[in-house]
């Protein structure tokens, strides 16, 4: 004969079954709020990643391809601002509480490996030189040609470059060193038609621009202005609440709040060091 379940066992029974479930509930809205939140934070820095990645860019060519007043460059142990231009110092950048300004070179650069003047043929090892583009000539550190009058340095073209716009990463080499991958005339053109030979060993770098980081409607965004043509372009980098930079010697530390998309309330602050 079954004993049937007294009163008192079915209370016990209903109440572990209520401690159990409330512990099952727990775990699961724990865990459900924790994966939220990690997917927050990780949707911030997917959306930040863009962002750091243009950073990186911009301060990893910063100071390349800069001339400095006098075509003599004073580069001292701190980061100087960026009073005029040409700046004394290629390294200089102006830091405000809503805004950095710096110079960098962003696109391509050459070596002159041979010059045929009877032939006007400069033979070339090419880094994304391109017709279109406006350069500096320099050598031993200094811009090669430069306008005494102006006190400035003498901005040319390139003259039938081929290939156009190939990239330096495959470039071979032989028994006599690096084989170049892309020839011009010897005479390259300023914007007055002026012609300058180039000679061995000349190095040719994309005239800079002058990087501007600021916000604007809670989105970071860089302005990019070619100091040869002064012409502007504009970059959203990512949605940001706030950004801080500071110096340390030839170091920026640069801190900045990203804002998700997706929940205005959540941020993430990623700091980044760059130095040259």
């Amino acid at each position: 004969m079954k004993r049937a379940f007294t009163l008192i066992e079915i209370l016990v029974a209903v109440a572990v079954s209520l401690i159990i479930l409330g512990i099952i509930s727990s775990i699961f809205w724990t865990t459900g709020k924790g994966f939220k939140e990690t997917k927050d934070y990780s949707d911030i820095l997917e959306e930040a990643r863009g962002a750091l990645a243009l950073l990186d860019d911009y301060f990893s060519r910063w100071g390349a391809g800069v001339p400095c007043a006098n075509n003599s460059c004073n580069i001292g142990n701190t980061i100087p601002p960026c009073n005029t231009y040409p700046p004394s110092d290629p390294m200089c950048m102006t830091i405000n509480p809503s805004e950095i300004i710096f110079y960098a070179n962003l696109l391509g650069l050459g070596f002159v490996v041979n010059v045929d003047v009877d032939n006007n043929r400069a033979d070339l090892i090419s880094c994304r030189l391109r017709s279109q583009d406006l350069y500096y000539i320099w050598n031993a550190g200094s811009v090669v040609f430069w306008d005494n009058d102006t006190n400035a340095p003498i901005v040319v073209r390139l003259q039938g470059l081929q290939p156009d716009n190939v990239d330096c990463i495959n470039v071979s080499t032989n028994t006599n060193g690096i084989v170049p991958n892309a020839t011009a005339q010897a005479k390259v053109v300023d914007t007055n038609g002026n012609e300058y030979l180039l000679n061995n060993g000349y190095v040719i770098m994309r005239v800079p621009y002058r990087i501007r980081l600021y916000i604007s409607n809670g989105y970071l965004r860089a302005e990019k202005t070619d100091m040869a043509t002064g012409s502007r372009s504009y970059t959203t980098l990512a949605r940001v609440q706030n950004f801080s930079v500071t110096t340390q010697g030839r170091n920026v530390i640069m801190s900045i709040t990203f804002v998700s998309s997706r929940d205005p309330n959540k941020t993430l602050t990623i700091t980044r060091i760059y130095g040259r």
